[in-house]
């Protein structure tokens, strides 16, 4: 009898623990989900509404939201989609897609630096820090530095050079003057190199997951390196080249620092200007209905870039091998 009772004794304690731990889990698992069902609903889907509900009304003289349906809609389609022989809106929409064509150029400079790494070229771990330094430096910094190479009132020392030849670089950073086209040019390099590195690192990332005894027996089997690299080794990280593909197109939203910081201004008839750097422009105003235009825009501009990133996205899923190892 004694002994039944300490085997209950110790039943009860037994079962008194797991109740108090699974409460304590529960407990634990209710205050994370509380925390980030409330973050989407207040961060994401109150935001989101309330930014939607807003564009359909207008501050009138009085402070006051008047209703007003699709009107700044139909305003904003005719100024950016139709121009109506708006050149600034024009400039500012196809600088813009300038963003997909920069990473076009970096991506096969990318891939083959990447490639170059994994292959464990001389100097491959100096140069890996090299290409990564940008991406923890300021871009602040990193364009002002870029700048001031080309400012010949500064002494730039690309400025010099160009010097000797009488040519005056002063005149490629003045994006006031109609005639500039050298501009573009000097944020396509920036872009480029500056970009470079955070995509050579995505693409190391993803080579380095192939099993090693893949390149073993390539090596064995007498594989060129450029035969392993576009047979073997480029369908095998597709997955990683997909994702990158899909971010191209979702690139444009973003691309608003590297010519906002190097042209500071939006030049002649916004020939320097994008979207995303008017957007910022229009919310800094602390102007109400710029506000609502910038909203507005945003809004229109997602719709009209959703189908094109959702038929990448579908026809890179259709051509890019299943890969698993």
């Amino acid at each position: 009898m004694e002994g039944m009772e300490n085997s209950l004794q110790l039943n009860d304690g037994e079962a008194t623990r797991k109740k108090a731990i699974n409460w304590k889990r529960g407990l634990f698992l209710t205050c994370l989900l509380v925390l980030s069902v409330s973050h989407f609903l207040i961060f994401w889907a109150y935001m989101n509404f309330e930014t939607i509900r807003l564009t359909f009304f207008k501050y009138d003289m009085y402070g006051e939201l008047k209703f007003v349906g699709f009107e700044r809609y139909v305003k904003i389609f005719k100024e950016f989609f139709i121009y109506e022989g708006n050149e600034p809106n024009l400039n500012m929409f196809f600088n813009t897609f300038r963003a997909i064509l920069i990473n076009v150029i970096i991506f096969p400079l990318a891939l083959y630096t990447a490639y170059s790494f994994y292959k464990k070229v001389y100097g491959e771990k100096f140069f890996r820090v090299i290409f990564y330094m940008p991406s923890i430096i300021s871009l602040v910094a990193l364009t002002m530095a870029y700048r001031s190479m080309f400012d010949g009132n500064i002494g730039g020392p690309v400025a010099e050079v160009f010097s000797w030849f009488d040519i005056n670089t002063n005149k490629w950073l003045d994006v006031g003057l109609p005639e500039n086209t050298q501009m573009w040019t000097l944020i396509y390099i920036f872009s480029i190199l500056m970009g470079l590195g955070t995509n050579v690192i995505l693409m190391s990332g993803a080579m380095l997951r192939i099993p090693q005894d893949i390149p073993e027996a390539l090596e064995i089997d007498g594989c060129g390196y450029f035969r392993e690299m576009f047979s073997v080794t480029i369908p095998l990280i597709m997955p990683t080249i997909t994702t990158w593909s899909i971010a191209i197109f979702t690139s444009v939203f973003g691309f608003m620092m590297q010519p906002m910081l190097i042209a500071i201004s939006g030049g002649y008839q916004n020939k320097m200007m994008t979207i995303p750097w008017f957007l910022f422009n229009m919310v800094q105003s602390q102007n109400k209905e710029h506000l609502l235009y910038a909203a507005t825009l945003g809004i229109m501009f997602s719709v009209f870039m959703l189908p094109f990133t959702l038929g990448i996205r579908l026809l890179l899923e259709r051509v890019t091998p299943d890969v698993d190892f």
